[in-house]
């Protein structure tokens, strides 16, 4: 599956049988633009009280990531 937007991924496909008289041959040419990835982190605390929960983030991609908070 692929995660990030790829153009013109070409792949040559052979198929035979097992007695190999019958071979077919495709040329197969894929675009794929996959959709976004969107995500909610939920949090809930008691009302008045200060809760700290350390999250790491990494951004492995290179496209920047925009976040609400």
């Amino acid at each position: 599956m692929f995660k990030n937007p790829y153009k013109d991924y070409r792949v040559m496909l052979v198929l035979r049988n097992a007695n190999r008289t019958d071979v077919r041959r495709y040329k197969l040419q894929v675009t794929a633009l996959p959709k976004p990835v969107k995500a909610t982190l939920e949090m809930t605390a008691p009302a008045k009280e200060v809760v700290v929960q350390e999250i790491p983030i990494v951004n492995n991609s290179d496209k920047d990531w925009h976040i609400r908070v």
